[in-house]
C-alpha cells in the first residue's frame, strides 16, 4: 500500500494527533523562558508567544541588513557550510534588502526560517529550522543531520539566542563537534525598536580569529500579523 493510500485510510483523529505532534516540536518560548518571558516587550512576546504561520499563510518579515561583515575566514566557513545546507550568507555589503519567511516544517516539525539576501550580484539564501528535541531542548538545524543546540535567554528586554554546541546525527546517534573544531560562538539578538520594527544582530566569533561574521539589520512586522 502506498503512503498516500495509507494517509487516505488514516482516521481523522489520528491525522490530527500526528499534526499536533509535529506542531509540538515548535520552540515554546513562554514555557522555555518562564517568568523571563513576561519581561520581554509586548511586541516581542507577540512575535514569539504563539505560532501563526501555516503552509498557506507564511509570516514574511521585510527589512534591510544595515551592515554585513565577513572576514576571509568567515567567507570560507560560509562556503564550507554548504556541505550541511545553507545556514549562513557571508558578505561585506551594506544596505542589503532582506526577506525572512517563516513556514512550518510539516514533516519533521518546527519552523523553517528562510532568509533571502538581495545582494548586488544576486539573491543568496540561508535556511534553518528551529525546533525542539523530544526532551524539550531547543535546536536550530541546518539540514536533517546537522545543527546546533541553542541557549535562549532574556537579557535587558532582548531575546538572545546562543549556540552552545554543534552536532551531527548519524544513524540515530548524536555526535557533538569537539570544541577545538567549533566555528566559534554564535549569538543572535532580537531587539524591539518600537512601531512594529525590530533589530536582528548576528555575530559569529572565533576564540582565536575574532569576529568571522557579523550582520545587523532592521525588520518590520507583517502588516497582517495577528
Amino acid at each position: 500500500m502506498t503512503h498516500t493510500a495509507q494517509t487516505d485510510l488514516m482516521p481523522a483523529a489520528e491525522m490530527a494527533h500526528r499534526a499536533a505532534a509535529r506542531r509540538s516540536r515548535d520552540v515554546d518560548f513562554p514555557a522555555l523562558l518562564g517568568e523571563a518571558f513576561a519581561r520581554l516587550p509586548a511586541a516581542v512576546r507577540a512575535r514569539f508567544g504563539r505560532h501563526v504561520c501555516t503552509a498557506a499563510r507564511p509570516l514574511v518579515y521585510r527589512g534591510t541588513m544595515l551592515k554585513m561583515y565577513a572576514s576571509p575566514l568567515g567567507r570560507l566557513l560560509a562556503l564550507a557550510a554548504r556541505l550541511v545546507g545553507n545556514p549562513v550568507v557571508a558578505s561585506n555589503e551594506s544596505g542589503v534588502a532582506c526577506t525572512v519567511t517563516l513556514t512550518p516544517d510539516t514533516r519533521q516539525g518546527g519552523t523553517v526560517w528562510h532568509r533571502a539576501y538581495h545582494l548586488a550580484k544576486g539573491t543568496r539564501c540561508a535556511t534553518t529550522t528551529k525546533r525542539t528535541r523530544h526532551t524539550g531542548a531547543p535546536v536550530e538545524q541546518f539540514n536533517r543531520w546537522a545543527g546546533m543546540e541553542l541557549d535562549i535567554t532574556e537579557q535587558a528586554g532582548q531575546l538572545h539566542f546562543t549556540a552552545t554546541r554543534y552536532f551531527a546525527q548519524w544513524r540515530g546517534r548524536l555526535i557533538h563537534l569537539p570544541a577545538a573544531l567549533s566555528p566559534g560562538r554564535l549569538t543572535i539578538v532580537h531587539r524591539d525598536v518600537g512601531a512594529g520594527r525590530f533589530r536582528f544582530i548576528l555575530t559569529l566569533t572565533h576564540p582565536l580569529f575574532g569576529v568571522l561574521i557579523h550582520q545587523d539589520g532592521e525588520f518590520s512586522d507583517p502588516e497582517d500579523m495577528s
